[in-house]
């Protein structure tokens, strides 16, 4: 199963690998700065039945992306 995902940083824009742990449980949370501009990322991520995995990125001021 692919448990990597590219999301954007809600800051810079770049580009970031996010790699989930399917068996975590089906709703994760996570914060990590990003690799680039370092501020803090928060995501929620989701696995569905099938692992179909969505994520959703946060700014530390809750500005969903």
């Amino acid at each position: 199963m692919d448990n990597e995902k590219l999301v954007s940083c809600p800051y810079c824009g770049e580009e970031i690998c996010i790699e989930v742990e399917l068996f975590a449980g089906k709703h994760q949370t996570l914060i990590e700065d990003c690799p680039v501009c370092c501020r803090p990322i928060e995501y929620d991520i989701y696995i569905d039945s099938d692992a179909i995995i969505t994520i959703q990125c946060r700014t530390e001021e809750g500005t969903d992306y």
